[in-house]
């Protein structure tokens, strides 16, 4: 048996992925998802302690518009009039929530390696162009995203060397878009294509390598060149 991971967000498009991914290479995954609220502190606290024995996190949870399908009503564009309340909902999420994940994993253990999923959205602003006028990539998704990079930096500064911190921002993954967007968007990309999900696994069997040993609050990039150009 290889090393125990926990996965947040292991229902969702990237989290389902790499739990049945790595389960197949050998590791102990512990996934949370929905049916943990991680907003809720004292959960996570719980949760963390009863897991202490997992050396990994990678968290894949969080709020994204053009994704959570099921969750419209949260995440619509300007045919919502709450812009400062969905706005304050993505940053709770994905930048709130994930500190405390982050830092309850690092309190319930001496050691360990986190890896944290931002976007090119983070790095760059979403072309509108590529998104319907009424409903536009959210201002909140990309600002949460860029916190997500600074957020990942302060935990590998404030806690090396015990604490390994690295981010993955990810370009645009296959996820049945209509033809529309796919072209579009492949029109941005110098490899000329949307992502496999299939080649996240590289970077994360990287991050996951026993001798990765000196590789602390970087951002891999994985988007085909997208956020080059």
């Amino acid at each position: 048996m290889k090393n125990s991971i926990i996965i947040t967000g292991n229902k969702g498009l990237i989290g389902s992925f790499l739990q049945k991914s790595l389960i197949k290479l050998g590791y102990e995954v512990i996934g949370f998802d929905i049916e943990n609220d991680l907003t809720d502190t004292n959960v996570v606290t719980s949760l963390m302690e009863k897991y202490n024995h997992s050396k990994y996190l990678i968290n894949a949870f969080a709020l994204n518009d053009h994704i959570n399908k099921n969750n419209q009503d949260q995440t619509a564009g300007n045919n919502n009039d709450d812009s400062l309340g969905i706005f304050k909902k993505y940053m709770e999420i994905n930048v709130t929530t994930l500190f405390s994940v982050c830092d309850n994993f690092i309190k319930s253990r001496k050691t360990g390696h986190i890896i944290n999923f931002s976007s090119i959205y983070g790095l760059v602003s979403p072309n509108p162009k590529l998104y319907p006028i009424d409903n536009p990539k959210q201002v909140g998704y990309s600002t949460s995203k860029s916190a997500v990079i600074s957020l990942s930096a302060y935990l590998a500064a404030h806690y090396a060397p015990e604490f390994l911190v690295n981010t993955l921002a990810l370009g645009g993954i296959y996820n049945d878009q209509n033809n529309q967007f796919i072209e579009q968007y492949s029109k941005n990309v110098p490899l000329g294509r949307m992502m496999r999900i299939d080649e996240l696994i590289p970077a994360i069997l990287f991050l996951l390598a026993p001798n990765n040993t000196y590789m602390t609050g970087s951002v891999l990039t994985i988007d085909g060149g997208y956020s080059i150009i």
